[in-house]
């Protein structure tokens, strides 16, 4: 083979070779543009949804906390938690809303009564006793109504299947407060039971 035509053949190889590469590095980067492109709708439609169940929310919360009224406050010092309760009656009277009193309740100026508070265990803006399960012994939980502060102390905890139905064991000479949440993740809830143990 002569000097031309390896020269040619060497020029053509290189070409193809140029050529390829071209393609290749075109192909790279159209394909890096697209991917950037995917990434940039796929924000700005989360953005959007984002933003859409913030608004949501936020009527929500306007829409479900106008003219509310409470009857009494319940306050977990160990918890950091303090809550309004409101009339059994009210439609705010909901775990969706609030801490729910149970409609088999009594007040705490009931004396041998049983006040019975509900509410959603979990991570939602709602998930008032989702630390209820922190609660031991002898730890204080206090009820604030009709101008007087009524003090109880925990005296023991229990699970149940969830059915819809509680079964609350309880000392029926005392005065009471039981608390219930679900279990998160699982078919149970936790029972609190509390005993008055001072009021002023």
């Amino acid at each position: 083979m002569t000097k031309n035509k390896i020269l040619k053949l060497l020029i053509g190889i290189t070409l193809i070779i140029g050529s390829i590469t071209t393609f290749y590095f075109k192909y790279l980067n159209e394909n890096k543009v697209n991917q950037k492109e995917e990434q940039e709708v796929r924000n700005y439609i989360r953005k959007i949804n984002e933003e859409t169940i913030k608004e949501n929310e936020s009527k929500e919360e306007n829409n479900s906390y106008e003219n509310i009224n409470y009857i009494g406050v319940l306050e977990i010092p160990k918890l950091g938690l303090r809550r309004g309760l409101v009339d059994v009656n009210s439609r705010y009277n909901n775990v969706r809303y609030n801490v729910q009193i149970l409609k088999e309740s009594t007040m705490p100026d009931v004396e041998k009564g049983n006040l019975i508070l509900a509410a959603h265990s979990g991570n939602t803006r709602v998930s008032f006793f989702n630390t209820l399960k922190n609660l031991s012994i002898d730890d204080k939980v206090n009820i604030y109504y009709d101008n007087k502060k009524y003090t109880y102390k925990m005296v023991k905890s229990y699970e149940i299947e969830k059915t819809g139905y509680a079964n609350i064991v309880r000392d029926k000479s005392k005065t009471t407060l039981t608390l219930i949440t679900c279990k998160t993740g699982t078919n149970y809830q936790l029972v609190i039971i509390c005993e008055l143990i001072e009021s002023e």
